[in-house]
């Protein structure tokens, strides 16, 4: 009877081993991927799926620095974890060990700047973000022309609010339109590759709305009239280089009534 209840309690004591210590041991003794007694998993872990990570989970959450590798030992990406949610620094590398992204966290969302590069270290993209949406600044580079800004524009929320501007490689204003909650809104002005201003118009709620008017790159008037409702609407009038009246047109609802 001893004997038998021996055996059982070492046999119980084998079993919640095996339930406890879920695990296997690499070359140094250390051990990984382990599982407790609820299932959670807990201390260093390997995980594979299109690349290798490495980290720490405590239960059943990635917590401190996590590693995800290319084949050959080669770091893709850095990453902190803090309850299982990103936390700070986040960064994202080629095969070639050079930083191509960059991206804080706070709580598991974007909170901050984030950057995206070209292999050579240019900007092809900078973003800030508050409470995991756009808020703030977001510029858009060319790929093709280091560190030159196509698009700058600010949000808030996500969506366009304020001035946006668009430029040429070179450098050089193309547009500046104005957003409010992600509609056109007020002067609304493109440009000549000179610098000089092409056109100038004004939005009500995405809607062109009252004058409009065209120029000559010399800065003379080649053309105005009005909108309405995003249509002709009243006296349009095109001019020469001196001035003088060309063409006057009559217009109603967008229909051009009389010359």
């Amino acid at each position: 009877m001893i004997k038998r209840l021996t055996l059982l309690i070492l046999l119980l004591m084998v079993n919640y081993c095996l339930i406890a210590q879920t695990f296997k041991v690499i070359d140094n003794n250390d051990t990984i991927n382990r599982v407790d007694v609820s299932g959670l998993k807990q201390g260093r872990w390997i995980e594979m799926n299109q690349f290798e990570s490495r980290g720490t989970y405590k239960d059943g959450l990635r917590d401190g620095q996590w590693l995800t590798y290319f084949g050959g030992n080669y770091i893709q990406k850095i990453e902190n974890y803090q309850k299982g949610k990103l936390i700070g620094g986040s960064f994202e590398f080629d095969r070639w060990g050079r930083l191509i992204a960059e991206c804080y966290y706070l709580n598991g969302i974007p909170n901050g700047v984030s950057k995206t590069f070209t292999a050579d270290g240019f900007f092809t993209s900078f973003t800030e973000y508050k409470d995991g949406k756009i808020n703030g600044v977001k510029k858009i580079y060319y790929q093709d022309s280091p560190d030159r800004v196509m698009e700058e524009a600010y949000y808030k929320n996500d969506i366009k609010n304020g001035p946006s501007k668009w430029f040429t490689k070179e450098g050089r204003l193309v547009a500046e339109y104005n957003y409010k909650d992600g509609l056109l809104e007020g002067e609304i002005k493109t440009f000549y590759p000179s610098g000089k201003l092409l056109l100038l118009e004004h939005y009500n709620l995405n809607v062109r709305q009252g004058n409009a008017v065209e120029y000559f790159e010399t800065g003379k008037e080649k053309r105005k009239g009005s909108y309405k409702n995003d249509l002709k609407e009243g006296e349009w009038i095109l001019f020469d280089e001196n001035q003088n009246i060309m063409v006057k047109e009559w217009y109603k609802a967008g229909s051009l009534l009389k010359k």
